[in-house]
Order: structure tokens, then C-alpha cells, then sequence
């Protein structure tokens, strides 16, 4: 292999790891992409828990406050009121902690977006070297 062919080489090797990587950073801009969906799911899970404890909660009260509701009733629906709130709280906590690892996964897609910039970069600079390669062979020769 004479040395325009060794270099000829390298430069096709420097496209090739580069179209390598933007694949890789593809497929883990879709990887989080599908995880954004997840916890884009637990959140929509959350808000219909904490809905239908925020009912539960309503209609619990309406029953203490009635009038006809006995005592001990009335302990009991202070009991679930307490008891709801309390999940409320925990699914809460659920949320936030997804809402969170959105933003982590949209940072590292953007981060996959620069790096995919940046090969796409070389990739052109390699190719155009390898323009600049051909012209001086073929001047040469």
C-alpha cells in the first residue's frame, strides 16, 4: 500500500467510526426518546391517582359535614380523608421524580444531537480531504 493509499485508507476508517458513532447516538436518542414516553406514562398514571383520590376526598368530606353521618362514620371518613392525602403526597413524589428524569433524558438528547453534529462535522472534513486526496493523485499521475 503506497502512502496516498494509506492515506486514502484512513480517511474512509475516519468516515466509517464517525457514520459508526451517529448511529450509536441515534439509537440512544431513541432509547431516551422511549423513556421520556415511560415516565410521561407514570405522570398520566399520577394525575388519574391523585383525581380520583382528590374525589375520594370530596365525597368524604360532603360526608363528614353532612349532618346524618354518625360519629364513628364520620371517623372513618376523616381516617380515608388522612389516608389519601398521604398516597396524594407519595404519588406526588412519583411525579416530580419523573418529571425530573424527562429533563435529565431531554438534556442527553441534546447532548446526542451535538455529538451527532460534530461527527457529521469530521465526516464532512474527512470526505473533503479525501476530494482534496483524489485531485492531488490524479494531478500527479
Amino acid at each position: 500500500m503506497n502512502a496516498v493509499e494509506r492515506e486514502a485508507y484512513n480517511l474512509e476508517q475516519a468516515v466509517d467510526i464517525n457514520t459508526n458513532y451517529i448511529g450509536q447516538s441515534a439509537v440512544a436518542i431513541e432509547t431516551y426518546y422511549n423513556r421520556i414516553i415511560e415516565e410521561e406514562t407514570i405522570i398520566n398514571q399520577v394525575n388519574t391517582g391523585i383525581g380520583r383520590l382528590s374525589t375520594l376526598v370530596d365525597d368524604a368530606y360532603n360526608d363528614v359535614m353532612d349532618q346524618n353521618t354518625s360519629v364513628s362514620d364520620s371517623k372513618y371518613f376523616v381516617k380515608a380523608i388522612s389516608e389519601a392525602i398521604d398516597k396524594a403526597k407519595g404519588y406526588h413524589d412519583v411525579g416530580t421524580q419523573s418529571q425530573t428524569n424527562i429533563g435529565i433524558y431531554e438534556s442527553w438528547i441534546l447532548e446526542e444531537y451535538d455529538l451527532i453534529k460534530q461527527y457529521a462535522d469530521i465526516i464532512d472534513q474527512k470526505k473533503g480531504e479525501m476530494d482534496e486526496l483524489y485531485n492531488r493523485y490524479i494531478i500527479a499521475t
